[in-house]
């Protein structure tokens, strides 16, 4: 699949398996590993010039990451979210070398293997497809797939998780989980204590969250680190309407963790009925979803750039992408246009989106295969109607 998107993007693609690595003791973290069997090559994915139906990005955020073999075969077919191999790319040599910068890694290569932590390319799947699943949300006014799609991206573990964040967003789940692990004080407290504790810790928060509208920052208690720096935030609106969300859902609703930190379960069915007696608006949501696409797209896209290359004897201008990751959101970032939608798979057994223009309501399938197979289905049910 080539798919042009006005960018072109080629990554190195080869065989790949999963590897066993010494035990890792980490929060959230396995010890397995996606590894290049042999360097690969270079392979066009991204191309201003040519044009096949489909999208690598939606390909992406439907795979089910309980199935190694899909995960493997995308791999296989686009490469690894991240290479550095394609990272040594990034000079100017190929113009002394006299050759094309997108065939310059064959040229010189580099036998290290490329290699992705298994379960960061899990998390980077799991975070597209809510990201993607918010933004359908958002086209079609759904409050409750809203909630269901923006609660996760705050609050479930991942691993950028530990890093400071980038933006208010990321900020918000690495303060959370700073609170979480100074229940005990230690940097890697137990799974099974910290869901023990999940819910009274983000209540703690958002207290804090509270005073700090109405308190002085000069008193005292304010100067704690994380104190401080859920403070600087909360002056921020962004911030201020996370707080109210969560602090309105939990006088209804509790919110408990699954043992890995990467799911959340609520005491009640999340309903529009339930969202309104506890005074979540569908403004509050709408502002959050945007602000939290927003600052995760900013985030994935802040260091992609203009590039300005020199093939054919003459100056060329592209998008300078540096891994696989950088160029699906960058897709994604094009494709949401003002005049186009997202939409879920008509298909219950399909986990996949596509986006169509804005009052188009016949395409309803992502692809002809899950229109074939509904198709299939539906007269099944006609022929057994018939026989009853």
């Amino acid at each position: 699949m080539v798919v042009n998107k006005g960018f072109s993007f080629s990554n190195i693609v080869g065989m790949y398996a999963i590897k066993e690595m010494p035990a890792n003791h980490k929060l959230n973290s396995s010890n397995k590993i996606i590894t290049a069997l042999y360097p690969g090559n270079l392979k066009k994915l991204y191309s201003q010039n040519s044009y096949e139906e489909g999208s690598i990005a939606y390909e992406f955020q439907a795979i089910d990451t309980n199935d190694i073999k899909q995960i493997i075969q995308f791999c296989n077919q686009y490469g690894l979210l991240f290479s550095n191999r394609l990272l040594a790319n990034q000079t100017n040599n190929y113009i002394f070398m006299k050759t094309y910068k997108s065939i310059f890694s064959e040229a010189v290569p580099n036998f290290a293997p490329d290699e992705v932590n298994l379960d960061m390319f899990i998390d980077e799947v799991i975070t597209m497809h809510r990201l993607i699943g918010l933004k359908a949300a958002l086209d079609t006014n759904d409050p409750v797939e809203l909630i269901n799609c923006l609660l996760p991206l705050l609050l479930c573990y991942t691993y950028k998780t530990p890093e400071p964040g980038t933006n208010e967003t990321e900020c918000f789940n690495n303060l959370f989980y700073k609170y979480l692990s100074s229940y005990y004080l230690i940097d890697q407290p137990c799974l099974f204590e910290l869901k023990d504790v999940y819910l009274p810790e983000l209540n703690h928060l958002l207290d804090d969250l509270t005073k700090f509208v109405y308190e002085d920052k000069t008193n005292r208690w304010l100067q704690l680190p994380l104190k401080l720096e859920a403070y600087k935030y909360m002056n921020n609106c962004t911030w201020q309407n996370y707080h109210d969300i969560m602090t309105n859902l939990l006088k209804v609703v509790s919110i408990s963790s699954n043992d890995s930190l990467s799911e959340l379960y609520y005491s009640e069915n999340i309903s529009k009925d339930l969202l309104n007696s506890c005074g979540i608006t569908d403004l509050m949501l709408q502002h959050a979803a945007v602000t939290c696409l927003a600052d995760h797209f900013n985030s994935q896209t802040m260091l992609i750039t203009p590039e300005l290359r020199f093939e054919n004897d003459q100056l060329t201008s592209d998008w300078k992408i540096t891994s696989l990751l950088e160029a699906m959101y960058m897709e994604l970032s094009v494709s949401f246009a003002p005049n186009t939608q997202v939409k879920k798979c008509a298909n219950p057994t399909c986990n996949s989106f596509f986006d169509v223009g804005i009052g188009n309501s016949r395409k309803i399938y992502c692809s002809t295969r899950c229109a074939m197979l509904m198709a299939k289905r539906k007269q099944r049910e006609r022929d057994k109607h018939k026989h009853d």
